[in-house]
C-alpha cells in the first residue's frame, strides 16, 4: 500500500530545493503533477474492505436408538442398556474399541496396550500426551488406576449366593458383571513421567486384550462423592486386597467413591443433571430431552476419530416398530434396525433409504436334552443327517441376507467376521446337507420318537421346527412338538454370541454344554493369551461338543442398517443394538 503523505514530501524537497516563495499558481501546479505522477505509478486508494464469507451452517444428522436414555455411566448393573451403550460410543474412547466385526480394533489415537510378558501375563497402558476431557481436565494416569479398581473389583470381599446376591462383604461398584474375569492380578502400577500404567495378572487371561480400564472422570467421581480424588488414590495405593473369607470393616472412601459411580451418573429425562455428562470422545452433551439427546463435535479432543459431522442428534425409540417408521419418514439418518423382512427392506428402499444387510450374533441351534434319559447317540446323529441345513438357512433369512449360510461353530458366528472363519476352517463341523440314506441305515428300521421343545411364538423357531419334522420324517423319525408336560429330547435354543470366543465359549460351557472334553479346553482357552492359540483351543471346544452329539447349530440372524441420501460412509454393523462403530467415517453429503 502506497504511503501518499511520504510520498508527496519527497517530491516537494526535490522540487523546490534552494527555493524561496513560490506564487500560488506553480504551487497549484506542483501538486497537479504530483497527482499525475501518482497515478502514472501505479498507487490507488485503498480497495473497500470485502464482506467476509458467511460462515457455513452446522453438518447435522440424527441416529436412532431403542430404548431410554438413563445413565452417562453404562458400566452400572442398571446402566447397562442398549440406548446407554450405544450413546458412550460417541463420547468416550480408550485404548481400543468393538469394532464392527465384533472383533478389538486398537485406538492409537488415544493410546497403546501391549502386553510384555506371558509369564507372568503382564501388560503394559501407555496413555498419549495432551488427551482431555470435555471440561479441559487433562485424563491421567490416575484416571486409569482409578479405571483399574472399578473394573477388576481389586477391593471387594463380598461373597455371592445363587442368584449373585451379596450375602457377606462388601461390593463397591456396582458393575453389571456379576463376576470379574481380570480381578486376579497384582495391585496395579503407574508411572505419571512415562506415563503407563502396568498389570500383572496372576494367571494368563484369555480376554486381556478387551480389559482398557478408562472409566468415568476420576475428578467428577470425587466431586459427586464429596471426597478429593487424593484420597481415593490414596486409598487405591495403600488400602489390601479385599478377601471374600476374612471381610474386613468397609473403607469409607472407596464406600462413597462407589455410590458415586453406582447412581452419580444417572439422569432423570424430566429434570436432567448433566455434571455426569463429561466425556473424553469426538463429541460432548450439548442438551437432554427425554427423546433425544443433543450431541455437538467435542473442541478439545485431540484423538484419531474426528467426526465430519458438527452435530449429532441421537433420537430414542419406545419399540423398533417406530424407529422403522422414522426411518422410512427420513426422521433419522443413521439406524441399526436389527431383523427386519424381505418386504420392509423393500419399502425402506422405496422410500429412498440406503440397505445394508449382514449377519447378527444371534444363533438358533438343535441342542440335545441331557436331562432325565438320554436320548441314545444312533437317534442323535440319524436326526442330524437328516437335516438339510442350507436349506433351512434359505428358508429362514436368505431373502434378507444373499451371504447367509448354515452356522458351524456353537461359540462364534459369521457376525464376528474372520475369527469366525478361522474357527470353522478346522472345528469337526458336520457338511450342510442331508445323508439320508446314512441315517436310515443307522436305524436299521427303527422309527423313533423325538420330541423338540421351542418357543411357539418365535416365527422362525417355528417355521424351522416344521422343516425339521418334514426333514427327519424322510429318514423314518417321527419329530413331534414337546408340550408342557411332556420331557423334551431336544430343544431349539436361540443365544447370543459374544466377539470374545472364551466368554462365549464358557458360557456354553458352564450351562452344560459337552463333556470333560469340553471342559479341560475351555480352561486352557482361559489361560491362552496368544491370539492365535485362542483359536486353535476354540476349534478344539467345537469338536469336543461335536463329538459329543451335543447338538447342531442351524441359522444366525440377520440384520439391516439403514442410511438416508444425506449420510455416506456409513457401513454395517454386527451388533444387536447400536449404530455402526466407525461414525467418524460418516460424511455429509450436500
Amino acid at each position: 500500500m502506497c504511503d501518499d503523505s511520504q510520498g508527496f514530501s519527497r517530491r516537494r524537497s526535490t522540487s523546490f530545493m534552494g527555493s524561496g516563495r513560490k506564487p500560488k499558481n506553480i504551487v497549484r501546479a506542483a501538486v497537479a503533477a504530483v497527482a499525475v505522477v501518482a497515478l502514472l505509478s501505479g498507487c490507488t486508494a485503498a480497495a473497500p474492505p470485502t464482506e467476509p464469507e458467511p460462515t457455513p451452517p452446522p453438518t447435522t444428522a440424527t441416529v436412532g436408538v431403542v430404548g431410554q436414555f438413563t445413565s452417562f455411566n453404562p458400566e452400572t448393573s442398571q446402566g447397562a442398556t442398549h440406548a446407554n451403550l450405544a450413546v458412550s460410543q460417541y463420547l468416550h474412547e480408550s485404548f481400543a474399541y468393538i469394532g464392527d466385526d465384533l472383533q478389538v480394533t486398537g485406538n492409537t489415537g488415544f493410546g497403546e496396550v501391549e502386553k510384555i510378558s506371558d509369564d507372568p501375563l503382564t501388560v503394559v497402558y501407555s496413555l498419549h500426551e495432551g488427551r482431555k476431557w470435555s471440561d479441559g481436565t487433562l485424563v491421567t494416569m490416575e484416571d486409569l488406576l482409578f479405571g483399574w479398581a472399578v473394573n477388576t473389583g481389586w477391593f471387594d470381599d463380598a461373597a455371592y449366593n445363587e442368584q449373585g446376591n451379596v450375602v457377606s462383604g462388601t461390593r463397591y461398584f456396582d458393575t453389571a458383571k456379576t463376576e470379574s474375569l481380570n480381578s486376579d492380578t497384582e495391585r496395579a502400577e503407574i508411572d505419571t513421567r512415562k506415563r503407563i500404567m502396568t498389570v500383572t495378572y496372576d494367571d494368563p487371561f484369555a480376554d486381556w486384550n478387551r480389559q482398557w480400564l478408562l472409566d468415568r472422570p476420576l475428578h467428577v467421581v470425587a466431586q459427586k462423592a464429596g471426597v478429593s480424588a487424593g484420597d481415593i488414590l490414596r486409598v487405591i495405593r495403600e488400602a489390601p486386597k479385599g478377601d471374600p473369607e476374612a471381610p474386613a470393616e468397609p473403607n469409607a472412601t472407596l464406600l462413597a467413591a462407589g455410590r458415586a459411580w453406582s447412581t452419580g451418573f444417572d439422569v432423570d429425562p424430566a429434570a436432567p443433571d448433566l455434571s455426569g455428562a463429561v466425556s473424553n470422545g469426538p463429541y460432548m452433551v450439548e442438551s437432554l430431552q427425554s427423546d433425544r439427546l443433543e450431541l455437538v463435535r467435542n473442541p478439545v479432543y485431540e484423538g484419531a476419530n474426528y467426526p465430519a459431522i458438527d452435530r449429532l442428534t441421537v433420537r430414542f425409540f419406545p419399540d423398533e416398530q417406530s424407529q422403522l417408521d422414522a426411518v422410512q419418514a427420513g426422521e433419522v439418518d443413521v439406524a441399526n434396525l436389527g431383523a427386519v423382512s424381505e418386504a420392509t427392506i423393500g419399502r425402506l428402499e422405496s422410500a429412498g433409504a440406503e440397505v445394508l444387510t449382514g449377519a447378527r450374533p444371534r444363533t438358533l441351534s438343535l441342542i440335545f436334552v441331557d436331562e432325565a434319559e438320554r436320548m441314545d447317540d444312533t437317534t442323535r446323529e440319524a436326526l442330524m443327517l437328516s437335516l438339510d441345513r442350507k436349506h433351512l438357512v434359505e428358508e429362514s433369512v436368505g431373502g434378507v441376507n444373499a451371504d447367509a449360510a448354515p452356522l458351524r461353530s456353537f461359540i462364534s458366528s459369521a457376525a464376528s467376521g474372520s475369527a469366525y472363519r478361522d474357527v470353522i476352517a478346522d472345528n469337526g463341523s458336520p457338511g450342510d446337507g442331508p445323508d439320508v440314506d446314512r441315517a436310515t441305515s443307522l436305524l436299521d428300521g427303527e422309527e423313533p420318537q423325538v420330541r423338540i421343545r421351542y418357543e411357539p411364538t418365535d416365527t422362525v423357531a417355528a417355521d424351522l421346527f416344521a422343516e425339521i419334522a418334514r426333514m427327519a420324517e424322510a429318514a423314518g423319525i417321527d419329530v413331534r412338538p414337546a408340550g408342557d408336560d411332556d420331557q423334551a429330547d431336544a430343544e431349539l435354543v436361540s443365544a447370543d454370541v459374544s466377539g470374545s470366543l472364551y466368554e462365549t465359549a464358557r458360557q456354553r460351557v458352564t450351562e452344560g454344554a459337552g463333556g470333560v472334553d469340553a471342559v479341560r479346553a475351555l480352561l486352557e482357552m482361559r489361560r491362552s493369551t496368544d491370539p492365535e492359540q485362542v483359536i486353535e483351543v476354540g476349534q478344539d471346544v467345537d469338536r469336543a461338543l461335536f463329538d459329543d452329539l451335543y447338538g447342531m447349530p442351524l441359522v444366525e440372524a440377520s440384520g439391516v442398517v439403514a442410511h438416508s441420501a444425506k449420510v455416506s460412509g456409513v457401513s454395517y454393523t454386527s451388533s444387536l443394538w447400536a449404530a455402526p462403530s466407525q461414525f467418524w467415517t460418516w460424511q455429509p453429503v450436500k
